[in-house]
């Protein structure tokens, strides 16, 4: 599944990090220079504070959407309206077919660390060699790392460090053969 080549990064963030701001910030820039990003970010800070619904950026829409979940009272595990998630994944898998520039997922939360919720998308990006970015919450890296092979890159959450990587990686994908380069400079 994933192997050398594949181009993916976590961001990895602790409790007191923002990684969904660093997504909105970073994305702004990347849409202004003509490049098209698919997936959700996060736009709730605190995303299991309480049952109810969590708010996205739909990149594919670019509309915010609403991800309805509810909250165990014996864990802050956050339960996931799957069916819901599922059409918006749809969207962002087209998306993929279609030829994005790169594949946003809004966290390596539980879902994913079972190999459930976005995990096919991160697949499907990977097997056409499309960036993939993705926060990591600290308490959750060695899973990621279990899923993804090792086949990642390991950000800090800090636009310098998404920046750099980036760089890297539109220099060996196909925005460099359309004569089209990103170098951002914050």
């Amino acid at each position: 599944m994933f192997d050398a080549e594949c181009d993916m990064a976590a961001i990895v963030f602790g409790a007191h990090e923002d990684p969904d701001r660093l997504l909105l910030e970073f994305l702004a820039d990347l849409r202004r220079s003509g490049f098209q990003a698919a997936g959700l970010v996060q736009l709730d800070r605190n995303q299991c504070a309480d049952a109810g619904d969590i708010r996205a950026l739909s990149l594919v829409r670019e509309d915010i959407v609403s991800l309805p979940h509810d909250r165990s009272p014996n864990s802050c595990a956050c339960l996931f309206d799957t069916a819901r998630l599922g059409d918006m994944a749809r969207a962002i898998d087209e998306a993929i077919g279609a030829g994005v520039d790169l594949v946003v997922i809004n966290r390596f939360g539980k879902l994913e660390a079972e190999g459930k919720g976005l995990t096919g998308l991160i697949e499907h990006a990977s097997d056409a060699d499309i960036p993939v970015l993705i926060p990591v919450p600290e308490h959750r890296f060695y899973a990621w790392i279990q899923y993804s092979r090792g086949m990642s890159v390991r950000l800090a959450c800090c636009r310098n460090a998404v920046n750099k990587w980036w760089r890297s990686v539109a220099r060996a994908s196909r925005l460099e053969r359309d004569g089209k380069l990103l170098f951002l400079t914050r």
